[in-house]
């Protein structure tokens, strides 16, 4: 990178100046990591490209993966939901050279580990990317590539640094479909009719109800934007310190993260906990110590149904099925109608069928010696070792879930089971 050295001249009055910018060439002093350490960018001949943690960091996004879309060249980054707590991007380098496992190889601090999109982007340094080449010390895994994180560490002999940060945001969807209103539908389910030589499903009574909006049985409901939040709500806190002192370093942290459900009504939220311990001693002038330990706790909640749990893309594309003539609840009522197959997407989106609670207990820990060899410079031994243990704990809670049928003669509210079956009321 090409740049222009930092000059400060003291002003004096009635002084006139002229300043003349010298150029300062800063690429060859800029290091990445590689496979085997870092370099230098002059001397690197590799396909090699790197982000640093602060670039990260001023993305909005959650999903740490998410966050690297267009901020590394070759990098392609596919998410195929948005859903929060299941946006697990697909990332792809150069494309994709197969129609099998398409993932790169994933090392974090030296090591091969999963849950990338899940860490704290407050607690990386940078993230490089091997391709080619460049990756071929990892062997066969390296094939689709190779992302390398390295967390950050305190530096050598500085004070306390105490950071926090809280972001707050909201997410929306990337379009939101524009849906026929109930005269239109009516308008275009007789046109339908009238081509197949069937007689028309409303009267001319019935569409003027459905254009002039004002009988609560004649609704027009907008189901996308009656269950779809416009906005979701989501926040990212994070609280570290780091310093060094008597030839050891440390970098500490904590960060919390909840995200909110995407539809109104609903029940889901998100919540994971990240904690962070970097810490290296250098215990004599040629032995160093060090041991990085992270930890994650995810608390997850869903509402369940007797799938048990429909995904968000089941349930968007459910939304598309529902007429715009039909309604919620019962009119002057908290009932619930029964609508497509007996069912009411309320239920889909609530605890009232039961609950889902997904508890993910992560931990990782790497230790590691250095010698360096006092009669040969420069050369030194390393040795490390990881121990990564993590437990699942899944909680599913069923129960039935009802809506309300209307006795065609009497008009008369009975509650039943939801959907269609040979123990419901319909």
């Amino acid at each position: 990178m090409v740049g222009y050295r930092k000059k400060n001249i003291t002003i004096e009055e009635n002084q006139k100046l002229i300043v003349v910018m010298e150029v300062e060439a800063t690429l060859g002093n800029d290091v990445v990591v590689v496979g085997y350490g870092t370099q230098r960018k002059a001397t690197l001949t590799g396909s090699v490209v790197e982000v640093k943690g602060d670039d990260i960091t001023k993305n909005p996004a959650i999903n740490v993966a998410s966050s690297l879309a267009g901020q590394l060249p070759g990098v392609i980054i596919n998410s195929p939901t948005g859903e929060p707590g299941r946006d697990d991007p697909s990332i792809y380098i150069r494309g994709m050279s197969t129609t099998g496992n398409t993932s790169p190889l994933v090392i974090i601090d030296g090591v091969e580990r999963g849950g990338l999109g899940q860490l704290n982007p407050n607690d990386i340094a940078s993230i490089s990317v091997l391709k080619d080449a460049s990756a071929a010390i990892y062997g066969a895994e390296s094939a689709n590539g190779v992302i390398l994180v390295t967390t950050k560490k305190g530096t050598p002999g500085s004070a306390p640094r105490i950071n926090f940060s809280y972001d707050e945001g909201l997410s929306q969807p990337t379009r939101n479909p524009i849906m026929a209103d109930s005269y239109t539908f009516a308008q275009v389910s007789n046109e339908i009719n009238v081509q197949q030589n069937l007689a028309p499903a409303y009267s001319d009574s019935d569409l003027e109800k459905y254009k002039a909006g004002n009988d609560p049985n004649y609704p027009n409901i907008n189901w996308y934007k009656f269950i779809v939040k416009n906005w979701t709500p989501q926040h990212r806190a994070n609280l570290s310190v780091s310093g060094g002192k008597n030839g050891a370093t440390y970098f500490l942290s904590f960060g919390q993260v909840y995200q909110d459900g995407q539809y109104n009504y609903g029940t889901e939220n998100i919540k994971q906990y990240n904690l962070r311990a970097n810490i290296d001693v250098q215990v004599t002038k040629y032995l160093k110590v060090g041991m990085n330990l992270a930890g994650r706790v995810d608390n997850n909640h869903y509402p369940s149904t007797d799938a048990p749990y429909r995904s968000a893309n089941e349930l968007n594309s459910h939304i598309f099925l529902y007429q715009p003539n039909w309604q919620p609840y019962w009119p002057g009522t908290k009932d619930l109608q029964p609508l497509r197959g007996s069912e009411n997407i309320l239920n889909w989106v609530n605890d009232n069928a039961g609950y889902q609670t997904q508890k993910v207990n992560t931990f990782q820990s790497t230790g590691y010696i250095n010698w360096q060899l006092p009669w040969v410079k420069g050369l030194s031994v390393e040795g490390s070792g990881s121990y990564d243990p993590n437990s699942t704990f899944v909680k599913t809670f069923l129960e039935p879930d009802y809506v309300y049928y209307k006795d065609p003669n009497t008009g008369e509210l009975t509650q039943g089971r939801a959907g269609v079956g040979t123990d419901q009321a319909n």
